[in-house]
């Protein structure tokens, strides 16, 4: 469960990793796909962490309805 983690010191460490694949290969795209209940819930949350990393324009987002309808959100939010 997150709540049972340090959510900052996760976050970073997602962005750790994230920097450590766009360093690796320049060529890599890498994209989130947003999870409710998760350090990145929400396509703004991974817009956010997208501006972290050192190449922001290697970063998307994956948007995938069904999370959003099962969390009882509108996908289009």
């Amino acid at each position: 469960m997150r709540e049972s983690k340090k959510p900052v010191v996760a976050f970073g460490q997602i962005v750790d990793a994230i920097n450590m694949m766009l360093d690796y290969d320049k060529a890599i795209e890498i994209l989130i796909e947003p999870i409710d209940q998760a350090y990145i819930p929400t396509v703004g949350h991974a817009i956010a962490l997208s501006y972290k990393a050192i190449d922001p324009s290697r970063i998307g987002v994956l948007v995938e309805s069904a999370y959003c309808i099962l969390a009882g959100l509108d996908p289009s939010d």
